[in-house]
């Protein structure tokens, strides 16, 4: 009710010009009155619509009725009057559908433009929300939710350096935080200066940054000798520091209240690591998937105690261990309420089988560099290179079994963990002679051995004459 008044004004108006213009024509006597009165309509027509057309079209066709009627009878009209009469109303119905429709074409034209204008400041304004989202606003740089967002979900190769800014607590106890952000400031403009453009610098956390760069395909290759380059050059034997465990726990000892009190430690952080505890020679009694498979969650008894522990990022079809096996495991243990009251919960940061040890990562960290061209000693050779009956044992042992290959280590315990770098240039030889090859089924991938038409000379195989050198 309220628009009403809106419509029924512009035709009011529309009729009450058009009026004028018959009492105008009819007072001076025009001889033809007709071209006044289309001109008004085509003004009303093109200032109010259609509907405001519509009456001023009528006005002038009864106007015209009455100025060629016989006596002005409405009724009466010669041959002729009545040809004009039937020309004229068919002039005002064209009038009306044609300048009637451009009007709505211009008015759609206008609308669309309008609209055009608002989204585009719509999207000016989400740019600048999302600019103010996705940066830090101290460095300049990305931040965290833009590598979470976005940049996580890239496709295509890709490296990342993580660096860290030495004494940093230093510098902010010693001068303070606007100088801490100072320092920062500095550190992410000189970061900058080294990159590309197309290159990603990213305040990930705390006080530590990610530089990201994009690397074409078939430019890898290159980058990989070049990286292996450096590594053998500057780091010959990278051994990879083994994860500290601050208690061995037995789970029948431990209680919901005593795993709560850890919460007067926190916060964790880099300066104050949340504890890490070692679940020793506990029995894998079930595997189950979490958030569709992206992850998995372990059932582990010690004894007559316990625990379900959750791996992320350890797809189901990708976990080395199955039912059964006996594991060492590093946790970090908490609580969660559940229907039958509070309960402990973990989560597995590393899995091991059980006594294995540090022998394991030295002979692999060998062999690593040994690939990488790195010169390794005599004696470094001689604990690596594997016999003939060392490489048909490793063959035998993958004929009889289908073990992972890309977590091997239940298979260098099962052969013995003092032959791990043996069991490891044996398994790259069979590979690169042809005789087995790691094969992806079901998301994970297997050793699986490789059907040939004649004998493979194991002394073909690169790795073996690198040994031999």
């Amino acid at each position: 009710m309220e628009q009403q008044p809106n419509k029924i004004r512009p035709m009011l108006l529309s009729a009450l010009a058009q009026l004028s213009a018959c009492l105008i024509v009819w007072n001076f006597h025009i001889p033809n009155p007709n071209i006044v009165l289309f001109v008004v309509l085509s003004a009303v027509l093109v200032k109010y619509g259609y509907a405001a057309g519509i009456v001023s079209g009528l006005i002038a066709f009864l106007y015209s009725a009455f100025f060629f009627s016989t006596d002005h009878s409405f009724f009466l009209y010669t041959s002729l009057n009545l040809q004009k009469l039937i020309v004229i109303g068919l002039g005002i119905a064209a009038n009306i559908l044609l300048i009637g429709r451009l009007q709505r074409q211009v008015e759609r034209s206008n609308m669309e433009k309008a609209q055009a204008e608002a989204e585009e400041k719509l999207q000016e304004t989400t740019e600048s929300y999302r600019a103010k989202l996705y940066h830090d606003v101290l460095t300049g740089t990305y931040n965290r939710r833009y590598y979470e967002d976005i940049a996580s979900r890239i496709v295509g190769p890709a490296g990342i350096a993580l660096i860290d800014v030495d004494d940093f607590k230093i510098c902010n106890d010693t001068y303070g935080h606007y100088a801490g952000d100072m320092a920062l400031e500095t550190a992410a403009n000189a970061i900058r200066s080294c990159i590309r453009n197309t290159d990603l610098l990213i305040r990930y956390g705390g006080h530590a940054m990610a530089a990201g760069l994009s690397v074409r395909e078939e430019n890898l290759p290159e980058l990989r000798r070049r990286l292996n380059e450096w590594a053998a050059r500057e780091c010959p034997v990278l051994v990879p520091p083994p994860l500290e465990c601050d208690l061995s726990i037995h789970l029948d000892r431990i209680t919901v209240e005593s795993v709560r009190r850890l919460d007067q430690l926190a916060p964790y952080g880099a300066e104050n690591p949340a504890p890490v505890f070692l679940l020793e020679k506990a029995v894998v009694e079930g595997v189950y998937p979490v958030s569709e498979g992206r992850h998995c969650r372990l059932r582990l008894r010690q004894g007559n105690a316990c625990i379900y522990a959750v791996w992320f990022g350890m797809h189901p079809e990708q976990l080395p261990y199955a039912t059964g096996d006996v594991v060492d495991a590093a946790l970090s243990l908490s609580v969660y309420e559940a229907a039958r009251g509070a309960q402990l919960s973990g989560r597995i940061l590393e899995l091991h089988p059980a006594g294995f040890g540090n022998a394991a990562a030295q002979q692999t960290a060998l062999v690593q560099a040994l690939r990488r061209g790195s010169p390794l000693t005599a004696q470094q050779r001689a604990l690596i290179a594997p016999e003939r009956s060392d490489i048909i044992t490793v063959y035998r042992e993958l004929q009889a079994r289908r073990w992972h290959a890309e977590d091997m280590q239940p298979l260098f315990a099962k052969l013995g963990e003092e032959h791990t770098g043996k069991t490891l240039v044996a398994l790259t030889a069979l590979e690169q002679v042809g005789l087995i090859a790691a094969v992806e089924r079901g998301g994970a991938k297997f050793w699986e051995l490789v059907p040939t038409a004649g004998k493979k000379n194991l002394a073909d195989a690169p790795i073996l004459k690198c040994l031999e050198e």
